[in-house]
């Protein structure tokens, strides 16, 4: 339809006292076969089961898509979009996140959390990352990596964090009572004024010659 047309339909529409969709723009389809990449359009597709591992997803649209199963480690989630993202049994070790809109339907287990807009669990990817101030109590940190994130202030009580990398992280004034840091890497973390109260210390690294040791860093 020509725009000269539309524009005449509009008017007596308009003149009659209701609306038209017939000009209205259609919004294309999202392309689920599509390569992935930065910015990609994703949105409401099936993308179940595929392997996205270490691709570029930031800014894409991922909302209402059906990602159960699908391997997301490495891969970069940063600005994506998940509104109702169904997420069950995504691998998102590895996975780079922050300042994700919109909250997935599913989380990969109950072990995950999104908060501030990074995705918190085992493996995570939260170099930095800043959750200072959050309450992440009880959460499972392990085998993730934390080099230079904010956790100054924040509840860490009971997290574990056994096998994490935590070089240059600031932990200041965090409560870390009861935290496991069994083989982690704490080289240069700042714990100024840290609540270490029965926290774990087994084989964890704090020193800059990679020694390892079971008391407080």
């Amino acid at each position: 339809m020509s725009m000269r047309r539309c524009g005449a339909i509009l008017f007596l529409v308009l003149l009659g006292g209701f609306a038209a969709s017939s000009c209205a723009p259609s919004v294309p389809a999202a392309d689920c076969s599509a390569a992935p990449h930065r910015g990609v359009d994703f949105h409401g597709c099936d993308l179940s089961g595929r392997d996205f591992s270490g691709t570029d997803l930031s800014y894409a649209d991922l909302s209402l898509a059906n990602l159960t199963g699908t391997d997301l480690r490495r891969s970069a989630l940063t600005s994506s979009k998940m509104y109702l993202t169904n997420l069950l049994g995504a691998d998102l070790r590895g996975a780079r996140s922050g300042l994700i809109e919109g909250t997935p339907l599913v989380l990969p287990a109950a072990s995950w959390s999104l908060r501030r807009g990074y995705f918190v669990g085992p493996g995570a990817g939260l170099s930095g990352a800043d959750l200072s101030g959050l309450n992440l109590s009880g959460a499972d940190l392990s085998m993730s990596t934390l080099i230079a994130a904010n956790l100054s202030s924040a509840n860490l009580a009971r997290v574990n964090f056994a096998g994490s990398v935590l070089y240059l992280a600031n932990l200041s004034g965090a409560d870390l009572s009861y935290a496991d840091f069994t083989q982690t890497e704490l080289i240069r973390a700042d714990l100024t004024g840290a609540n270490l109260t029965g926290t774990i210390w087994a084989f964890t690294r704090c020193l800059e010659d990679g020694t390892v040791q079971s008391t407080p860093c």
